[in-house]
């Protein structure tokens, strides 16, 4: 069985009939929430004599109007964690037809513009409730990821930060950590949990007051994407290859700065948008 279920109740990408998702208010993440660990916990007494329990992580949105309520009504209906937090809604417009990009015309905002945003969420809601949370939205370097920490997180989610550095940021973030915590005299991540929270002189202030960095400290490239460069751009279809009834090859007039078995997301601006695995990269 799986060893921990995240219940995502706050995609932008997809709306229900009303256009509002689970998370949008304190009762209907409850009753999700209730739901799930029901099912869950009748699943787990038929699979096994035991019935071990099944953790469940509930997704939680950025914009939601009181996070912290929210967080604590799904605590009571039965989460075992929360993960904090989704992505932000935004719209892109595509200038030459003036459509929104994206047919759902709203879509998830992720990266370092979402960081303050998921840092101020997961400080409330550790305020609120006493379960573990998972935070995400921004992380793209051991700093960001100690901010998160430090907020109240237990854990730290990476996403974009895997598009950005490439699959060598998780190593990457931790060394970063690590580096954190010897120049605070820490020994591990458990210490940097809550740190925000402490009562004390605000931060401009105690950082006045604090010794300077070592000249041999961590330095942060600026985030550049490996692949992927100049992206949207406009393409036209030239030749479409059916290779079987469910599978069918586009190629493209132009070239894609990315890597062969990349996925692509490509659409018409307005209509519709689906992911394609890339073949080759040129045309």
């Amino acid at each position: 069985q799986p060893d921990l279920i995240e219940v995502n109740i706050s995609c932008p990408n997809v709306g229900d009939e009303f256009g509002t998702p689970f998370a949008g208010a304190a009762e209907s993440a409850a009753a999700v929430t209730e739901s799930v660990r029901r099912a869950l916990d009748a699943f787990a007494r038929g699979a096994s004599a035991a019935g071990e329990r099944i953790p469940i992580s509930v997704k939680l949105a950025p914009n939601a109007p009181d996070i912290a309520r929210i967080a604590a009504s799904v605590a009571e209906a039965g989460a075992d964690a929360i993960t904090a937090v989704n992505t932000m809604p935004g719209m892109v417009v595509d200038a030459a037809s003036a459509l929104p990009v994206l047919s759902n015309r709203v879509g998830g905002v992720s990266g370092p513009a979402l960081k303050p945003i998921a840092l101020r969420a997961v400080y409330e809601i550790s305020q609120a409730v006493r379960l573990p949370i998972i935070g995400t939205g921004g992380v793209l370097t051991g700093q960001d990821a100690a901010e998160m920490l430090m907020a109240g997180a237990a854990v730290v989610g990476v996403g974009s930060a895997v598009w950005r550095r490439g699959v060598e940021v998780f190593g990457q973030i931790n060394a970063e950590l690590a580096e954190i915590l010897a120049r605070q005299g820490l020994t591990s991540v458990v210490e940097l949990r809550r740190k925000a929270h402490l009562t004390g002189a605000p931060a401009k202030a105690r950082a006045a007051a604090a010794p300077p960095p070592p000249a041999s400290g961590p330095t942060y490239e600026a985030a550049t994407p490996p692949h992927g460069a100049g992206l949207p751009q406009a393409m036209r279809i030239v030749a479409i290859a059916e290779e079987n009834t469910k599978t069918k090859t586009f190629t493209l007039d132009g070239r894609l700065e990315a890597a062969p078995g990349q996925v692509v997301m490509a659409g018409l601006p307005g209509v519709d948008e689906k992911p394609f695995s890339l073949a080759r990269a040129d045309p």
